[in-house]
């Protein structure tokens, strides 16, 4: 909608031609229009095959598995993730003074 409405706005501009005056609008009109009809074709007809239905064998869900790890090498992690979400949010305020939210 909003590239519609430039359009609209932009287009008496482009269309009356380079008039004295309009020594600036009119090419900044032109390649604003240009950038606009381009940006649309190119959403229109090459994003929606970039986000079409999934095929035969796509991975549709991942989810971390450390298991292997452990087996193969010993590895076992050394902060639980609620430990490390909370240090990671506890740096956070710290960092950017960010107030504690009171209940």
């Amino acid at each position: 909608m909003t590239a519609f409405a430039t359009g609209l706005a932009l287009l008496p501009l482009a269309i009356t031609g380079n008039k004295p005056g309009q020594e600036i609008e009119y090419p900044l009109a032109v390649v604003i229009l240009g950038g606009l009809v381009t940006s649309t074709l190119l959403n229109l007809f090459l994003l929606p095959p970039l986000y079409a239905k999934s095929r035969t064998g796509d991975i549709l869900h991942s989810q971390a598995d450390i298991s292997a790890a452990a087996e193969a090498f010993g590895y076992r992690a050394l902060v639980s993730v609620e430990e490390g979400l909370q240090r990671t949010v506890e740096w956070y305020r710290e960092t950017l003074k960010i107030p504690v939210a009171s209940r």
